[in-house]
């Protein structure tokens, strides 16, 4: 059984990801990439070093920097979303001007309450990972109780989903990810990140 080049057409055998040829060119790509990781792994060595030797006031400052970066950077790009998505849907009743002011003035009032809404947004974009999770495992913890031959369900009958059961998980993973947001769990880090090792091509 055969297969072909990820690059090209030719056929190679099974398991190959690509022809020999594409497999050196592979390997060039990813030698280059391993050099540049190593550099910046040298200087993620460096940049901990110069972190660990810092008072917590002057790591707290770059936090801080972080944060603000991330709370701007969240609240442009919502504001420019709402914007935009009002002047898509409303491009063929108004002119184009008013598409753009309002964009820019959605930006604008997102920017300056970036403490609040950006806050409100991370905060929900994790309970809503926070609900998926919580229902999930419900699932599983059904299914387990299924497969154990107990007798009841706690998720959903045949068919038939419990709703106020759904709602209840999604209303506390909603919650979860709104406390943590609050209390600072999901403050960004401003400190030194180390680099990602590229992954060696497969033949």
């Amino acid at each position: 059984m055969a297969n072909t080049c990820s690059r090209c057409q030719t056929y190679v055998a099974s398991g190959r990801t690509y022809c020999d040829a594409h497999y050196q060119e592979a390997m060039a790509d990813y030698q280059i990439e391993y050099a540049n990781y190593q550099n910046a792994l040298q200087q993620y060595y460096a940049d901990v070093e110069t972190w660990n030797e810092m008072s917590v006031e002057e790591r707290n400052t770059y936090h801080e920097i972080a944060e603000e970066e991330s709370l701007s950077g969240i609240a442009i790009f919502a504001g420019l979303a709402l914007g935009g998505g009002f002047w898509f849907f409303k491009q063929d009743e108004i002119p184009w001007w008013i598409g753009a002011l309002v964009t820019t003035f959605s930006a604008v009032v997102f920017y300056i309450g970036r403490n609040l809404f950006s806050k409100l947004l991370r905060g929900t974009l994790y309970g809503v990972l926070w609900a998926f999770g919580l229902i999930v495992t419900g699932w599983i913890i059904e299914a387990c109780l299924v497969w154990l031959e107990i007798g009841f369900s706690i998720m959903e009958t045949a068919g038939d989903p419990n709703v106020l059961v759904h709602t209840g998980l999604a209303v506390v993973g909603l919650l979860i990810g709104l406390w943590n947001e609050f209390t600072g769990a999901h403050h960004a880090y401003g400190g030194p990140v180390a680099p990602v090792e590229p992954s060696r091509p497969s033949p």
